[in-house]
């Protein structure tokens, strides 16, 4: 997570922040004594592979280098994990302040538990720093002048923006996929997955991001939905140059998982149905 803090309110957001952090319960998400007893209430566990915590090592390593600040840094509590258990996968929750703009994990997003924090004293300076990966899925905005949150979320490269609540990545039915460097083919979720997976007219243009165009899902060609604190503003930004991401549609139909043939699509697409899932 990429936090960009007004500086004269850093003091109230370490005191809110550094608890949550502290508060984290991570470690095997099966540790139990017997079958019958409950799975463990976790916020996280393992990452994919100890190869990927290396990974967030090595770039956490290289910011403190380079004149980052740890303002904390978790370990893997005994109490989670098995005796003898291979922890290679595991790592706590780590958070750096101003990361130095020749450090990786300034531009790049590390998929693992490790914050990081930026305090900005200009409003220009903190839209600059939200979109500095120039691509993100989702932005949240904590602030209590409405008018000043509308300004900010019209200027993020997000696909979803919350003000003053926090977006999901959405479900079944609502639109899925991405703006800026960071989402490759079509976007899915309600309608949209359909005509991903469905063969439609000749010379038909999908929804989502492609080497020869770009089309928008026709519901986000809004600036902004949204008037009052707690409701969600949902942004159409300009499509720039993309970089692929895991299970996403490639143009002609087909999944990065493994192939899948686009099926004639009927007249009429349907509002419901079965959950889709991937063939692997």
């Amino acid at each position: 997570m990429r936090y960009v803090v007004q500086r004269e309110l850093f003091p109230q957001f370490l005191e809110m922040y550094l608890p949550v952090l502290r508060g984290l319960r991570y470690g095997n998400p099966v540790m139990v004594e017997t079958e019958s007893d409950a799975l463990p209430k976790l916020d996280f566990g393992p990452l994919i592979n100890s190869k990927k915590v290396e990974e967030l090592r090595v770039l956490y390593v290289e910011a403190l280098a380079k004149g980052a600040i740890s303002l904390f840094e978790g370990g893997v509590p005994e109490s989670m994990i098995f005796p003898n258990q291979d922890t290679s996968a595991y790592v706590g929750p780590a958070a750096l302040l101003n990361i130095p703009k020749n450090c990786r994990l300034y531009h790049s997003e590390p998929f693992g538990p490790l914050d990081t924090i930026v305090v900005v004293d200009h409003l220009e300076e903190l839209i600059s720093e939200m979109n500095v990966s120039n691509g993100a899925l989702v932005s949240s905005i904590a602030c209590d002048d409405m008018k000043i949150a509308r300004r900010v979320a019209e200027e993020l490269r997000a696909f979803k923006v919350g003000i003053n609540s926090v977006k999901s990545r959405g479900d079944r039915e609502e639109v899925f996929g991405r703006v800026g460097q960071s989402w490759k083919g079509c976007f899915v979720g309600g309608r949209y997955l359909v005509l991903a997976v469905t063969a439609g007219e000749p010379g038909e243009k999908l929804y989502g991001n492609f080497p020869d165009h770009s089309r928008m899902p026709e519901e986000l060609t809004m600036r902004a939905v949204g008037a009052g604190e707690g409701q969600d503003s949902k942004v159409q930004r300009p499509p720039a140059m993309v970089r692929s991401t895991a299970i996403v549609i490639n143009v002609d139909g087909s999944s990065f998982m493994g192939s899948r043939p686009r099926t004639t699509r009927s007249a009429s697409l349907p509002t419901s149905r079965e959950p889709f899932r991937f063939s692997s």
